[in-house]
Parts: structure tokens; C-alpha cells; sequence
């Protein structure tokens, strides 16, 4: 057995997830040959590393993990952590450590934190929180070596479940250079219950496919179908899918998975009108997003709100209008971050689970007129989502306390309906 292998197997058994460092053109895997409880990558502890704090592993399987991976693409001077292994594979940052946040409590994070990365040099901290253990883990280094923090709300905890406590979440809103959160509806709720200066950073699609003119009518090959893409998180959503497509006569292609969570048989959907296509690689997404006439959008039913539909933009749904120049159609709540985002650019409509206002909707966004006026409105916005130096502009922001230029501000400050005009 090589020592990699060795070094590996023992990793899996401590869960802690190491990755090469990057130092040239080619990777050189730099480990330390006598390995301690939670690992250290001997060459690193010479370097300033930036720490990136998130719930859950980083990988292309759900959409933080996505933004993520955008937002950071040179990750050689990234230490990640995280404290909730969901999906067993992580692959962001030259050193990858998992510190588990099972019942820990404030006192044994700050304890395993601080012993954990005891042999590293930090410089800044970003913390991405699901969990009071993401928190915990961020403070542990924040209180003991004074660095500065930026906390960056993607999925809310706190307003509409308590998984954050209001004592915790003020605590670290107090003590961060500056908190960006993923939506306009999560800035504002955030700043009127916490009286924190907050700023909103959306999610963003890779530069190089930024879609900045509407997708030619000829390019379009399935006419009359609409395409769903990423993960179902929620078994009703599911249902209440079937249950507008069966009604409607629309079809509708999936590229995604149920995200482990929900359960169905391909066929039965199939029936429906809603057909399981598989994950696509992400380089084919785009490509794939453009031959569709619409995307579709599920999110919340019109009598219920929910902290994943409430206040957070979804990624799937800005790679949709930035990178696939789709018009959007999103069931559920008028009240919900996609809807109002919908509305806000001009790219879509907004339709409850109702088969029949399904319907009036893909007609409504399928005409000639609508289909160039939603798409020219999609390509306008385009390259305001691109991640272009996106990770620089963060470093920027956390040095100034405060974003590095009102881009995203000027842009969810207006109207529902005036960025289009």
C-alpha cells in the first residue's frame, strides 16, 4: 500500500479530507508524515491561508456547494472547513477538514477548532452558516487570533426556523467586518430584526458563460417544452409538480436528481408530463438550457412559506435567466426571493400550483413577442451575475467593511419591475 493510500485510508477513518496544494504547473501532494488527530499539509504551515467555514461538504451536487466553487476558483490558499458530512466527497481548498459539529456545543467546537488548525497561519475568515456549529467554528478563530470575519447568509436559519438562535446570529453579526446575505427579502428582514448593516451578493454564474444576447428563435429545438434543472429538495414540491403537469398537457424535462431526499419512479413521472433526464456535467448545462423555449421553477405553495423558498435566491434559478437566457416560469408563492426576483428583471412569470394557471403562464411566455422581451431582459442582466474577480471584490469588501462598489446594491435597491425599464 503507497503512503498516499495509507495517508487516505486514515483520513477516511478520522474524517478529514485532505487535497493536493497546488504550488506550479502540476500538483505536489505535500502531507505530514506523522499525521495528528486532524491533519496538517506540512508545507501550508509556512503559508497565510484564508478560512472558508460551511455546513456541508463543497462539490457540485447542491447549489451552495456550486456558488461556492464559482465564487473561489483558486483555492490554493483555502483552508476549508466543515461540520456536517452529507455527501462523503468534498473537493474545495488545498487543505479539507472536516470538524464534526454533532451535539459538540459552543464549548467542544471551540476546543476541537482551535486544536484542529492550531498548525495553520489565517489571514480572514468566511463563514457560509446553516448550523451554530458553522458559527462556532468560524468564532472559535475570530475570538482567539482577532482576524476578520465576513459572514455570508445563503439559506436562513434563523427567521423562519430557530436552527441559529437569535442570541448566537447577533453575536456574530456584531462581531463580523460585514454580512452579505443571498437575497434583497433576506437583507432587509435580517437589518429590521438584528439592526445590522447588511448587504446582498446573489448568486453568480462563471464568466465564460454569461449569456448577454437572446438566444436566437432558431437555436431553440424543443418548442412547447419547458426544463426544470437541479435538485428537489421537498417531497410535496414534487407532488405538487405532478399534480399542475398532469392537468396542464406541458412537458417538462428534469436534469437533476431529488437530492437524496425524495423518491419517485421515473416512469410515473414520466406520465405526468415531467420527464427524468439525469445530471448533466456542468459544462454542458448551458448549452443544453438554451435549445428549451422556458425554465420552470418550483418553490413554495401559495399557502405556505419556508426558509428555503422564502429568502433565498436559488443558484439554479440565476444560471437559468444569466447562462441560459431562459424566461422563468415559478410556481408557488408570489411572496417568495424567486418570484420577487422574477419580477424584479422582467424575466418571467409567477403562477401557483394550479394546473390550469400553469398552463396561462407557458402560454404567456412562449408567445413570439414575450419570447424576445423576456430574453432580451435576461441578456440585459446578464453580466450582472458573472463571477468575474468575484473572490478579489469579497477581499476588497471585507478590508472595507462594506461591499467594494454598489453593483448589487444599486440593483436590488429598485422596484420590483424598474431594472428592466
Amino acid at each position: 500500500m503507497s503512503q498516499l493510500t495509507a495517508l487516505h485510508d486514515r483520513a477516511k477513518s478520522l474524517r478529514v479530507y485532505l487535497d493536493e496544494l497546488i504550488t506550479a504547473d502540476r500538483p505536489v501532494a505535500k502531507f505530514d508524515p506523522a499525521l495528528p488527530e486532524y491533519g496538517g499539509v506540512q508545507m501550508l504551515e509556512s503559508l497565510e491561508l484564508d478560512l472558508v467555514v460551511t455546513h456541508v461538504e463543497v462539490n457540485g451536487q447542491h447549489g451552495t456547494g456550486i456558488l461556492m466553487k464559482r465564487m473561489f476558483p483558486d483555492t490554493r490558499r483555502i483552508l476549508h472547513t466543515w461540520t456536517c458530512q452529507a455527501y462523503g466527497r468534498n473537493d474545495f481548498g488545498a487543505v479539507q477538514l472536516f470538524v464534526s459539529g454533532w451535539r459538540a456545543g459552543r464549548y467542544n467546537m471551540y476546543r476541537k477548532t482551535l486544536a484542529a488548525l492550531k498548525p495553520y497561519q489565517l489571514r480572514r475568515i468566511v463563514c457560509v452558516p446553516f448550523d451554530e456549529s458553522d458559527l462556532h467554528l468560524a468564532l472559535a478563530m475570530k475570538d482567539a487570533r482577532e482576524l476578520p470575519l465576513l459572514i455570508y447568509v445563503m439559506d436562513d436559519q434563523n427567521l423562519t426556523t430557530p436552527r441559529i438562535s437569535d442570541a448566537l446570529l447577533r453575536e456574530a453579526f456584531a462581531k463580523a467586518a460585514v454580512v452579505f446575505a443571498i437575497s434583497p427579502e433576506m437583507r432587509d428582514a435580517y437589518s429590521e430584526k438584528f439592526g445590522v448593516t447588511c448587504f446582498v451578493l446573489p448568486p453568480l454564474v462563471s464568466s465564460r458563460d454569461v449569456c448577454s444576447s437572446p438566444v436566437a428563435r432558431a437555436d431553440i429545438k424543443e418548442s412547447g417544452a419547458g426544463i426544470l434543472l437541479g435538485n428537489i429538495w421537498n417531497a410535496e414540491w414534487l407532488e405538487e409538480i405532478r399534480h399542475v403537469l398532469r392537468g396542464s398537457g406541458v412537458r417538462i424535462d428534469w436534469y437533476g436528481n431529488a437530492g437524496g431526499h425524495v423518491k419517485f419512479d421515473p416512469d410515473a413521472l414520466a406520465k405526468d408530463g415531467l420527464v427524468f433526464k439525469g445530471s448533466l456535467p456542468e459544462a454542458e448545462i448551458c448549452s443544453k438550457m438554451r435549445e428549451y423555449q422556458f425554465g420552470v421553477l418550483p418553490s413554495s405553495p401559495d399557502d405556505k412559506e419556508d426558509w428555503l423558498a422564502k429568502y433565498s435566491i436559488p443558484t439554479r434559478l440565476v444560471t437559468s435567466v444569466a447562462a441560459g437566457n431562459l424566461p422563468m416560469i415559478v410556481i408557488g408563492s408570489e411572496s417568495s426571493a424567486s418570484s420577487r426576483f422574477v419580477r424584479r428583471f422582467g424575466v418571467g412569470e409567477v403562477c401557483s400550483y394550479r394546473s390550469e394557471a400553469f398552463a396561462t403562464a407557458v402560454a404567456n411566455v412562449t408567445g413570439s413577442d414575450a419570447q424576445t422581451h423576456l430574453r432580451t431582459n435576461a441578456a440585459r442582466a446578464a453580466g450582472l451575475f458573472s463571477d468575474d474577480l468575484i473572490a478579489e471584490w469579497l477581499w476588497r469588501s471585507l478590508d472595507a467593511c462594506q461591499p467594494a462598489d454598489d453593483r448589487f446594491e444599486d440593483a436590488f435597491r429598485s422596484t420590483i419591475g424598474e431594472v428592466t425599464s
